[in-house]
C-alpha cells in the first residue's frame, strides 16, 4: 500500500471524540500519538530523500534495514535479490 494511501485512510478511520483510529478488521486500536508517530516516520522516509536530507531519512530506518530489490531485467534475468544496508541507502541520499 502506498504511504500516501496509508495515511488517507488512517486519517478516514480516526475517530476524533475518542482519539483513536479503529481497524475494522481487527480489534485493536492505535492512538493518535501512536498515528502521529508512524506519519512522522513516513514524512522523514518520503520527504527527506526528495530533499536529500539524510538525517530525516536515518529517523525513519531501523538500524538492520535489509531492503531488498530484485537483480535483472527481464523475467528470465531475475535470478536473486539485492540487499542495501541503512549505510548503503544513506550514501546514496547524500
Amino acid at each position: 500500500m502506498p504511504i500516501a494511501t496509508f495515511l488517507a485512510t488512517a486519517a478516514l478511520l480516526a475517530s476524533p471524540a475518542a482519539g483513536t483510529i479503529s481497524c475494522t478488521n481487527t480489534s485493536s486500536s492505535i492512538d493518535a500519538a501512536t498515528l502521529a508517530a508512524i506519519a512522522a516516520t513516513c514524512y522523514d522516509y518520503i520527504d527527506g530523500q526528495l530533499e536529500a536530507d539524510p538525517k530525516r531519512v536515518a529517523r525513519s530506518l531501523h538500524p538492520d534495514l535489509a531492503k531488498c530489490s530484485v537483480i535483472g531485467d527481464t523475467p528470465d534475468e531475475r535470478l536473486g535479490l539485492r540487499r542495501m544496508s541503512k549505510e548503503e541507502m544513506l550514501g546514496l541520499v547524500k
